[in-house]
């Protein structure tokens, strides 16, 4: 009994390491087929993690966008009254 919940323990801790190495590689921008060949894993493995983390970062990409987008129309703005002024 000792030996199978030993190897219980080693199997979730790979498993543990594996999903953590998918999630890092995902977050550097990696492939999913060079995360699949990297990892020894099967392809939905590696979607069910990468997709959300690609999802995340196109939210964060675009909210990026809209902000640098007011802060260009703000400071055109800023330019457009002092030109008047001056």
């Amino acid at each position: 009994m000792a030996r199978k919940r030993k190897r219980e323990q080693v199997d979730s801790l790979e498993a543990l390491v594996q999903a953590l190495l998918i999630t890092e590689l995902g977050r550097a921008g990696v492939g999913q087929a060079a995360i699949r060949e990297v990892a020894g894993c099967d392809m939905n493995l590696v979607n069910r993690i990468v997709k959300p983390i690609k999802r995340e970062r196109r939210r964060i990409e675009k909210a990026r966008a809209a902000v640098v987008a007011g802060v260009e129309e703000k400071l055109a703005l800023l330019a457009r009254q002092n030109s008047e002024r001056g």
